[in-house]
């Protein structure tokens, strides 16, 4: 299942890539909106994390 993380802390990122990665996921993790806008635009994924009060 493909996965897209929008998360600005590298610290949280890092370990849910790592934990959903370890669990079978395939994982794209970027660190504000716009770059995830950016993949949402060139790729389909199953699931969306969204860190809310990212800028």
């Amino acid at each position: 299942m493909k996965v897209l993380a929008a998360e600005d802390s590298e610290r949280l990122s890092r370990s849910l890539q790592t934990g959903l990665t370890k669990s079978g996921f395939t994982m794209d993790v970027v660190h504000n909106g716009k770059h995830a806008i950016h993949c949402l635009e060139l790729r389909e994924y199953e699931v969306l994390i969204l860190d809310i009060i990212m800028p």
